[in-house]
Order: C-alpha cells, then sequence, then structure tokens
C-alpha cells in the first residue's frame, strides 16, 4: 500500500505520468487496429457454390478478394444463413464450412484452402501491440464523525370550539289584493308538433352508395429508379371500386357539418413477369497470348478470363387484382350554395381517417432481381388519412325524404405501406348516391 506522502515525492510522479502516457498510446493503438470487420450484417446462402458466395459478399460489403475460381475446391455448395453478425465473423464460418481460410495481405483477402497450404508458404501474422504495464495507486481517505448534539423544543396548542343555536320566530304579513287576475298559460313552441321536415335546421341521415375509378400515386422514396419505372409499367387503374355506408349531417341555416361511418374499397390490376437463374458454372475463355524472350529462350504468357453460365431458368408471371379494404370515418365542412323549397345545390372539403381491415395482392420488392412478393409479406399501415371535396345536389320527394346525388375527389395524404423504398398513395373518382331522411 502507498501511502499519499509517497506519492507527493519526485519518483511516483514522474512514474504515474510515464504509466498515463503509455495507457494512453495503448488505446490509440487499439483503435486504430479496428476494421469494417465489427460491423454487422445479415446474409443468406442457399445451394450456391463458393465462388457465388464469394462474388455477392464482394459486390454487398465492398471487399476485395484474391483467388482461384478455377479450383474445384471453390465449387463446393454452400449454406449458410445469419442475421446482425460481425462481418470477420460471417466469412470465417462460411471458409471453415468449404474448408478454407484467408489472410489479409496488403489490403486484399487472400482465400486458400486449409488442406493445401504449408506452413512456410502461409502469410507472416500481424505483430500484436505489446502492453505496457500500468502501476496502480491506492488513495487512503480517513472519516472522521464528530456528533452534534441539539436540543428539540415540542409546543402543542389545545383550541377548544363550542356552538351555540338561538332560535326566533318571525311573522311576515302581506296584503294580498282582493281582485286577482287569471295567468296566462306557457304559450308552446313553435316546432313541438310538426307536420313536415325543418330541411334549414336540424338533424338528417343518409344512407349511400359510391361507384369510383382508383388510381395510384407513385414515388421513388431512395431514387430507386428502375423499381418505379417497373411498378407503374405492372399496376393498372381499375373502374370497378366502391364505397357504402351511413353519413349523418346536422345543419344551421345554409352551413352543415357531416359525419358517418363507411366501407370502401381500392382495387387495381397487377400484370408482372420476371426470370430468376438457378446454379451455374465459370467457363474460361482466353482473351489473350503474349511470350517474351530472356535470353535465347521463349516463355509464352496466356491471359484468361472466367464468364458464369447459368443453368436454371425460372419464369414467375403475376396477374391479379390488387384489393384493399379501409373501415373510414368522415368529418366534413359544406355549404349549400342555392336553396328553395325542393332543390338544395351543395359543396363540401374534409378528411377521411381510414382503418385497414382487409389486403390482397402483390407488388415488385426493391432487390437485385426486382421480384414479386406477396401484400401478407409486406408491412402496411393500419391507420391512413385522406382529403376530399365534393359537389351536389339534393332533390325533395315528400315531407320527410329527399334523394341526393354528387360527385367526389379524394385523395391519401401519406403512403398506404410503412417501410417500403416506393411511395404509394391511392386516390379516386367517383358519383354518390344516397336517400336522405330528416329527424
Amino acid at each position: 500500500m502507498i501511502k499519499i506522502a509517497d506519492f507527493k515525492s519526485g519518483f511516483w510522479l514522474k512514474t504515474f505520468f510515464l504509466c498515463l502516457f503509455f495507457s494512453n498510446l495503448l488505446l490509440c493503438t487499439t483503435l486504430n487496429a479496428q476494421t469494417d470487420f465489427d460491423r454487422r450484417v445479415n446474409f443468406q446462402a442457399n445451394g450456391e457454390k463458393l465462388s457465388s458466395v464469394l462474388g455477392r459478399l464482394s459486390a454487398s460489403e465492398n471487399l476485395n478478394f484474391s483467388f482461384n475460381p478455377g479450383e474445384k475446391s471453390f465449387d463446393v455448395v454452400v449454406n449458410y444463413s445469419t442475421r446482425n453478425m460481425p462481418l470477420q465473423t460471417v466469412l470465417s464460418e462460411i471458409l471453415t464450412l468449404s474448408g478454407h481460410d484467408f489472410r489479409i495481405i496488403g489490403g486484399q483477402i487472400v482465400i486458400f484452402s486449409t488442406s493445401e497450404v504449408h506452413a512456410s508458404s502461409r502469410p507472416p501474422e500481424v505483430p500484436q501491440p505489446a502492453i505496457f504495464p500500468v502501476q496502480k495507486t491506492d488513495t487512503i481517505i480517513e472519516e472522521i464523525i464528530i456528533p452534534i448534539r441539539d436540543t428539540l423544543l415540542m409546543r402543542d396548542t389545545i383550541v377548544r370550539v363550542d356552538t351555540i343555536f338561538v332560535h326566533d320566530t318571525i311573522f311576515v304579513e302581506k296584503e294580498v289584493p282582493r281582485n286577482i287576475k287569471p295567468e296566462r298559460p306557457t304559450p308552446l313552441k313553435e316546432n313541438m308538433f310538426r307536420f313536415e321536415a325543418d330541411r334549414n335546421n336540424g338533424w338528417s341521415i343518409m344512407p349511400f352508395y359510391s361507384h369510383m375509378v382508383a388510381f395510384n400515386s407513385l414515388r421513388s422514396g431512395n431514387d430507386d429508379t428502375e423499381l418505379l419505372r417497373l411498378t407503374n409499367e405492372a399496376e393498372s387503374n381499375w373502374w370497378f371500386n366502391q364505397s357504402f355506408g351511413a353519413e349523418v349531417r346536422v345543419a344551421q341555416n345554409k352551413w352543415h357539418i357531416t359525419s358517418g361511418l363507411n366501407y370502401t374499397r381500392f382495387t387495381n390490376r397487377f400484370n408482372y413477369n420476371y426470370t430468376l437463374t438457378e446454379g451455374g458454372f465459370f467457363q474460361k475463355d482466353t482473351t489473350d497470348i503474349y511470350y517474351t524472350i530472356p535470353q535465347t529462350d521463349t516463355i509464352w504468357h496466356y491471359v484468361t478470363d472466367s464468364t458464369w453460365v447459368p443453368i436454371n431458368s425460372l419464369e414467375h408471371t403475376f396477374n391479379r387484382l390488387n384489393s384493399l379494404g379501409y373501415i373510414e370515418v368522415p368529418l366534413y365542412f359544406g355549404y349549400n350554395i342555392y336553396s328553395d323549397a325542393n332543390v338544395k345545390v351543395w359543396v363540401n372539403a374534409g378528411i377521411n381517417l381510414g382503418f385497414l381491415m382487409h389486403k390482397s395482392g402483390a407488388a415488385i420488392q426493391s432487390n437485385q432481381d426486382y421480384t414479386g412478393v406477396e401484400f401478407n409479406e409486406l408491412d402496411f399501415k393500419p391507420l391512413v388519412l385522406s382529403y376530399a371535396f365534393a359537389g351536389g345536389m339534393r332533390y325533395r320527394v315528400n315531407e320527410w325524404v329527399d334523394v341526393d346525388a354528387g360527385i367526389f375527389y379524394r385523395q391519401h395524404l401519406q403512403s398506404v405501406l410503412k417501410s417500403s423504398a416506393l411511395e404509394k398513395r391511392l386516390g379516386a373518382l367517383g358519383f354518390k348516391f344516397g336517400i336522405v331522411y330528416y329527424l
């Protein structure tokens, strides 16, 4: 144990600063030695050759591999799958499964077979930095407890409450006139017993049906123009879209507010096909031949290249109707621009709050081959907002019933997909018909 007095001496002060300097030097060296192998990746290979797996890893993770693709040891089939693992662990496990190993030489990752390599031919190992010992110094702190005395005074207050009740009787005399006039009864309200509807002030309910033409508004979120082009070619507008439900309206003179509950179904045609290739081999070709003449001997040199030739080809075709169904709660504010005893011409605007209830169809994924995927595998937003504006006319049928007809336009304010490379908003243009009953 080192005392505080000794620590203040010149020798121990110099030793402390030397240890602090070498500790910082060791920490900086260790941090600089880390590579991109520490980042975590997701990778999967199903029945692929080792040369193909290394090619995909080089393209996706920006790695430089050095190996001979013509060796038979690189035709080994690899089955491997992992998620959120360090890149160095992924590469080591894949090479261990196929009987290979790697070394990093001059920025290149050299792949070699563990069964054929000799100890003398292995690349030199990178020396590890030396770890200098750090001297620990303990500091002893003495605590002294000093008792403190205090005097406490306790006081108490007692309050007594008494209540005295005084009763007295007072008589008040009032002169009553001899001739008393009878009071008139309160008149009844005008609309208490009405026999016709008040169309300008009051409540009404309207069951309705609407038919519309739906269309998609597409935009690429990560500048994937190829995905946007393929989706625009695969999806087309469809006329068979409908909405039905009931609306409740409250009117005050020419203004009115409308809400209710309805089911809306959006549909569009999806027609898409693509081809996938599985398996294959590398085909070697000689691209150039040259020779050198050192002294009196001629040495020929051949420059070769290899091309991946697929074996199996699978064609996938989608031809179906995509469908999304929502339960919606509207809220509209409207105004009667013309009104008489039989006809009302109105306009309104507002929002729809839609809850996703049904999904069926397919879409194009943002991957290397732009493959198709079912809606059940995509992440849709459970709640979407849309705006709408409409105009129409009400015609009087009898004292309590009107006929309502109009046209409308609506558009989603946000994408229906939660996390996707493509932003998709649904819109529609259609007409609505309903029967109005005044309450």
